[in-house]
């Protein structure tokens, strides 16, 4: 496995994004990670990176595999909380190996939206406790905490809380459009539905039906059986009995 692959399969893809913060760090904090990598690979190293950055910022030169995960592995102490999260949030879109969800609601045009977001949130935080996070996933949380234990528990329960927020904050923008759209054309609309799609992860649907107020039920109601079908077959009857009459008399 070359220095490159070894690197990439560390981080589990995030390479790139790595290489990216990399080449975009302010000129103190740059020099702080050469003067780093100087202490600990030597000055000509040092001297080498110095003098090739731009050439690597502006794609004439490729930084080979080795310089890389050298300088990248030097990076975690520098980064602050908020670029781990979202390095961890990329982590979640693209291996999140999650046991797919697919749960559906039915709601009335007046039900509490944190009632709604709470009876979602019970679901997913069944799933979040159930699903354990696999160990090479883990050892990315790792380099990114540098095994700081504190850190490595911070981003995982980032990790595992991410598909709830992306979930409660669809359902408070989205579902009450559909409520208010239930209400002022009532007479036209008998319910709405929205899907919530998470990444890698499944789908819940919420459906908004005129026929309740403000309660939440699990599953979708199906639609009622139209009563006029049966008034129909009564007509029908009627109508066959009067031919027959006429036909005897006639």
């Amino acid at each position: 496995m070359s220095y490159k692959e070894r690197f990439s399969w560390k981080v589990r893809g995030l390479d790139e994004d790595v290489k990216e913060y990399f080449l975009s760090l302010p000129v103190e904090i740059r020099e702080s990670v050469f003067s780093r990598y100087g202490y600990k690979y030597g000055e000509s190293a040092k001297t080498y990176a110095i003098n090739t950055f731009h050439k690597w910022r502006s794609g004439h030169v490729e930084m080979s595999g080795m310089i890389a995960e050298r300088l990248f592995n030097l990076l975690p102490p520098i980064m602050s909380l908020k670029k781990k999260y979202e390095l961890a949030e990329k982590l979640w879109k693209h291996y999140a190996p999650w046991e797919h969800i697919y749960e559906s609601y039915t709601i009335g045009p007046y039900t509490n939206m944190e009632k709604l977001v709470n009876e979602v949130a019970v679901k997913l935080d069944n799933s979040i406790r159930a699903y354990s996070i696999p160990e090479d996933l883990k050892n990315s949380f790792s380099w990114l905490a540098q095994d700081d234990i504190k850190v490595v528990e911070q981003l995982l329960n980032h990790f595992r809380h991410i598909p709830k927020v992306l979930v409660q904050e669809r359902i408070k923008l989205e579902i009450p459009v559909l409520q208010k759209q239930i209400v002022e054309h009532a007479d036209t609309t008998s319910f709405l539905k929205s899907e919530i799609r998470i990444d890698n992860a499944g789908t819940i649907s919420i459906y908004v039906d005129k026929r309740l107020n403000d309660e939440i039920v699990k599953g979708w109601l199906p639609p009622r059986q139209q009563r006029s079908s049966g008034l129909g077959c009564v007509i029908i009857v009627c109508i066959l009995l009067f031919w027959l009459f006429a036909l005897s008399n006639y």
